[in-house]
């Protein structure tokens, strides 16, 4: 950061033009700006953007905005001085968030208004800006004086800096993003228990009509659905390659919205994987204007600051709500219509003999007033970017904030939407138990499988409604305040870290796969020891002059399976093996119960760029006292070890890497890996999802850095995590023998 802002300063004391330093902006950027202004030109830069509108933001998408743009500046690219990134960090730390209207982005120079009230914040001398300080509402200057600081001035660029970036945006996609992954597991759920009320077969999803076709959501729509249904004894069994149904009025297959849910929800899978990198990529780059080359001192104007691809990954995220929520409105409409609910009675009516029940059908309305309006805000916003912003100089522009907003928006609205349809599949649930208990129960967690189970109980449990042998959950109508429960049930889908639905699906789809799975039980007598290296805990086996260092999953440098892998790589490469403990001994335990529950907050303390950070440091340390180093990451040590060979300064001291079932990798560091690096691959990996792994191939073909061996029948963790089934076993065997020979080939 300082060779940037030296590259600055050397500039203006030159008064050398350059734009947004020693000239004005945009459309103004005709006219010079003399040396002795170049600081009230960033400060007035700050102040005459102060010209939001509307409502306060979500003090979370505000919090996201302060430290993306930290981790922006942290490149070094942008000539501003770490100070300013210490403070916004600080605001952070203290829980201190300057109140940004959500109005005023077009997302073409960035965010510029609304980053202009955080600017302003942290900078305190602006008597009319607010923060929250811990709940508490007081000028940005009061602020500073509880944290003990001064009132500061931007220096030269330093304002633009600021200003003149994607965080705001990205921060408002970014929880969109986080919440939608939580309603799509919702919305599995939903149908799972639709599936179930309904009395449906399992045989389409059966893997092999999945993989067959070939598109990696499908097969995991397919997949979960399975996983969520399993047990049922609701559901038609026909996985064995039954023909049909009993013969009689019943289909002999179900409906298209019953039967081509892989079909239907897969590609919309397919898009939340790709809009998530989208988003990732954008939250780690250096996204304002003009950017500097502290390699040669060469400063670039560009256009960075242009949100188009969270703009349209907004777009998409939006459009595709809209059909998820039409999917619901014609589950919802078969549970309730006579000629297509397999023996429901109309209306779910819970007592038919009170002739004036009406059951859910105010449910069913409500679910239809919603359904329209999220496909009208799935329509697209960045078509309609003014063409004459700013001097007709932003005359493109990509509405990013908006779109990012509009998201917020249609996640809000899915969530009432989804809250009625679990509703409706409770009382449909009920129902259905006590038709195939010949009207003697309507308690339906005996025939649920475990998975829905879970749900049913915690939505009878939100809206205190005790599940009863004798009734339904809606009886006779006027009993319950359905508002109400469609509210509280609302409520607990996302936000509510304590409600017992938000614990069900905080972990998302992600829960249904094998990263946080510590798979069969190992055991193993350590062969190395315990000591500290730059100020990290290690374990170390071997006594070899090159060494190994291994990056562990989530699961830490203790993980028995991690240390029995570490032992056989000193035995068998001859090498000195080295596991830092870059968790500070906070890994995940697979002991604790519902630990998987835990990942969500486990993952925010523990972030890949900490990691990455320490890692540095460790490779630093150790190069002189190793003849060669090489580097091997799983999971989530894959990032680490990704970032090591693609920074200039590390990636000279690495001889080779290695990476297994990998997470957290996005396209755009495959262009700068320049090390070689051998991929063991999972056959199905819906993390390392095959348009990632197909584009890092095709990249490192071209570059020639990377071999890529991919073991059949395996899924993510298999190798440092195998399942304890002998083809499992089989192929992770072959990946550890594969891994060393390729460390004794570059030893």
């Amino acid at each position: 950061m300082a060779q940037s802002v030296n590259i600055i300063d050397n500039v203006v004391k030159a008064s050398l033009p350059l734009y947004g330093v020693t000239t004005l902006f945009g459309g103004l950027a005709n006219r010079v700006v003399s040396s002795e202004f170049a600081v009230e030109l960033q400060n007035n830069l700050v102040r005459a953007h102060k010209a939001g509108a509307g409502s306060i933001m979500p003090l979370e998408s505000i919090r996201g905005a302060m430290l993306l743009r930290a981790n922006a500046h942290l490149i070094g690219a942008s000539g501003i001085r770490r100070q300013w990134d210490e403070r916004l960090v600080l605001f952070l730390r203290k829980d201190v968030t300057p109140l940004v209207p959500e109005f005023g982005s077009i997302g073409a120079s960035g965010d510029l208004i609304p980053m202009s009230y955080i600017a302003a914040a942290i900078s305190g001398v602006d008597e009319t800006v607010q923060v929250d300080f811990q709940g508490e509402k007081i000028s940005a200057p009061e602020a500073l004086a509880r944290l003990e600081l001064k009132p500061e001035l931007y220096n030269a660029k330093e304002g633009l800096a600021m200003l003149n970036g994607t965080s705001v945006m990205t921060a408002s996609a970014a929880h969109a993003c986080y919440d939608f992954y939580i309603l799509m597991a919702v919305t599995l759920h939903v149908h799972a228990m639709a599936l179930q009320a309904l009395t449906a077969s399992n045989q389409p999803f059966h893997p092999f009509l999945h993989k067959i076709k070939g598109h990696y959501g499908q097969i995991d729509v397919a997949d979960i659905l399975l996983e969520l249904i399993d047990g049922s004894t609701m559901i038609y069994d026909a996985l064995d390659g039954k023909l049909t149904k009993s013969s009689g009025e019943a289909l002999v297959q179900d409906r298209y919205s019953l039967r081509c849910c892989p079909q239907f929800l897969g590609p919309i899978v397919e898009t939340m994987y790709d809009i998530t990198q989208i988003i990732e990529i954008e939250m780690n780059s250096a996204n304002d204007n003009p950017l500097i080359d502290t390699n040669t001192g060469k400063v670039y104007c560009g256009g960075n600051f242009l949100g188009e691809h969270v703009a349209l990954a907004m777009d998409r995220l939006r459009q595709v709500i809209g059909l998820m929520a039409k999917h619901l409105d014609v589950q919802v409409a078969q549970l309730v219509t006579p000629e297509f609910k397999n023996g429901l009675p109309a209306c779910l009516v819970g007592n038919r003999a009170r002739q004036v029940n009406i059951g859910v059908k105010a449910l069913q309305i409500c679910g239809n007033s919603i359904m329209p309006v999220l496909l009208f805000l799935g329509t697209s916003i960045t078509d309609k970017f003014p063409t004459h912003a700013e001097q007709y100089n932003q005359n493109i522009n990509s509405m990013g904030q908006m779109s990012a907003c509009l998201a917020r928006q249609s996640i809000s609205t899915l969530c009432q939407h989804l809250s009625i349809c679990l509703l409706v599949c409770v009382q449909a649930l009920d129902l259905r138990a006590n038709i195939i208990e010949k009207e003697t129960n309507y308690d339906a967690r005996p025939l649920l499988s475990e998975n829905t189970r879970r749900v049913y109980e915690a939505v009878r449990l939100i809206i205190n409604v005790p599940i009863d042998r004798k009734r339904p959950y809606i009886w006779d109508d006027g009993e319950h305040a359905l508002d109400e429960h469609i509210a509280r049930v609302a409520e607990n889908l996302i936000g509510n870290e304590n409600g017992p639905l938000y614990k069900l699906f905080s972990l998302t789809i992600m829960d249904s796969l094998h990263c946080a799975d510590p798979g069969a039980n190992q055991t193993h007598q350590p062969q190395g020891h315990e000591e500290q290296v730059a100020g990290v805990n290690i374990y170390k086996t071997g006594q070899g002059k090159s060494a190994i260092v291994l990056f562990t999953d989530i699961f830490g440098y203790t993980f028995i399976n991690t240390r029995k892998l570490a032992d056989r790589f000193a035995n068998d490469t001859g090498t000195t093996v080295l596991i830092p403990d870059y968790f500070h001994g906070d890994p995940m335990n697979p002991t604790i119960p519902n630990y998987r529950d835990l990942l969500p907050d486990w993952l925010k303390r523990h972030p890949t760029t900490e990691a990455c950070e320490i890692a540095d440091k460790f490779i630093s340390t150790i190069k002189g006292h190793y003849e060669s180093i090489q580097v091997i990451g799983f999971c989530y040590g894959a990032k680490v070890v990704v970032y090591l060979i693609t920074h200039p300064e590390l990636s000279s001291t690495i001889k080779a890497a290695i990476v297994g079932h990998p997470s957290m990798l996005v396209k755009e560091e495959a262009k700068q890996i320049r090390r070689p690096i051998l991929f063991l691959c999972a056959e199905i990996d819906h993390i390392f999802t095959p348009d990632i792994e197909e584009y890092f191939e095709k990249e490192l073909a071209t570059s020639g850095f990377g071999t890529f061996l991919k073991y059949p029948g395996t899924v993510h963790g298999f190798i440092v995590r195998p399942d304890g089934s002998p083809q499992v076993n089989q192929q992770s065997e072959k990946a550890v023998q594969d891994a060393i020979e390729y460390f004794k080939k570059n030893i």
